[in-house]
């Protein structure tokens, strides 16, 4: 295995995630939840400018029913 062949699997998935998304009529390289993880992991993380959002997240979380067996 060398790094031509991995870079060639690579591309072949590539390729296979790109035919696979044409043929279930979806953008395989559209991320709609990219950007706001980002902004929950900011505020979860305490950076400044995100402290509302911060408490938007918590609120949510204590919401959440545990289900435990």
């Amino acid at each position: 295995v060398s790094a031509f062949t991995i870079g060639q699997i690579f591309q072949m998935l590539e390729i296979a995630t790109a035919f696979a998304g044409k043929l279930f009529e979806i953008n395989p390289f559209d991320q709609p939840g990219v950007e706001e993880g980002k902004i929950v992991t900011y505020a979860l993380m305490g950076r400044e400018g995100y402290e509302d959002k911060r408490l938007e997240v918590m609120d949510e979380l204590q919401k959440r029913v545990v289900y435990e067996v």
